[in-house]
């Protein structure tokens, strides 16, 4: 525990370290899955769907950690 405190100021900075990780990944999964050429050949309920999807796997993945973060 000492050495993961020794690289952050408090546990604030360490749960914003946490939270900034979580935001990056979401990001890039929402690039991903929401590439033009992904999203081009499908119409608004596809699309919706698609993110909608997303959404519900990344959380149920992180879903931990986001415990902890919120």
């Amino acid at each position: 525990i000492g050495g993961l405190y020794a690289r952050f100021a408090d546990k604030n900075a360490l749960v914003h370290a946490v939270d900034d990780r979580l935001v990056a990944d979401m990001e890039q999964e929402l690039r991903r899955v929401m590439a033009p050429e992904r999203m081009d050949a499908l119409d608004l309920t596809g699309i919706v769907t698609a993110y909608v999807q997303m959404i519900v796997r990344w959380f149920a993945r992180h879903r931990g950690v986001l415990r902890q973060v919120v």
